[in-house]
């Protein structure tokens, strides 16, 4: 804990940002191969009986770095579970919660270190990092089972933090009726997305036309 307290909380917060987007790519990238191997079976298959020439062609096509990156990506866009721009939106939630964890860890808010003791106060940022970093991993290629772990660590977190703003609320003057509100938004959101995804382990790939 004295190693981290001494890092700049940016530097961390950055890193653990970077980090979570790399996984969350390569995730994306192995289910991306996954789903599109049977299909690129059938490709190959039709290729062998293409002219020798037009072979070449599609042999330089293909090797040009520029194709590269931009197939790599498709296939990165594709392996996204649908709806892809709300999944999307939620992989910024999840790295929203990683950053919130992160800099809890290295600078807790007084109210929550006030409350819960220093033990606690580590203990609970890091299940809203382990939320965020899991949602991150698992939103992008679809892994549902593993998201709702991570919103179950995630809910937590944010339930402890409702639970001390609460207990201000009603030892101590002041209005945080407003903090409640918002936790209680973020809540929601997630309680939503737990209700979007609660029947499969994985998302549902859409089934390949079967031959009569």
């Amino acid at each position: 804990m004295e190693l981290i307290s001494n890092v700049p909380p940016l530097v961390l917060t950055v890193a653990g940002i970077v980090l979570t987007m790399l996984c969350a790519l390569a995730g994306a990238l192995l289910a991306a191969r996954s789903k599109d191997r049977a299909s690129s079976i059938d490709a190959a298959d039709r290729m062998i009986d293409q002219p020798h020439e037009e072979l070449g062609r599609r042999r330089v096509t293909a090797s040009s770095p520029r194709r590269v990156v931009a197939v790599a990506l498709r296939h990165v866009w594709e392996s996204i579970t649908e709806p892809r721009h709300i999944t999307s939106a939620f992989f910024v939630v999840y790295l929203i919660v990683t950053y919130t964890g992160i800099t809890t860890l290295v600078s807790p808010p007084r109210t929550v270190e006030g409350s819960l003791g220093d033990p606690l106060s580590t203990a609970w940022a890091i299940l809203l990092i382990a939320g965020g970093v899991g949602g991150a991993l698992a939103v992008l290629p679809g892994w549902w089972w593993a998201e709702r772990l991570a919103i179950i660590l995630t809910g937590a977190g944010i339930g402890i933090y409702g639970i001390v703003v609460l207990g201000r609320q009603l030892e101590t003057s002041g209005s945080r009726l407003t903090q409640l509100g918002v936790i209680a938004l973020a809540g929601a959101l997630f309680a939503v997305r737990w209700l979007l995804i609660r029947g499969y382990s994985f998302e549902p790939r859409p089934e390949a036309p079967h031959d009569d």
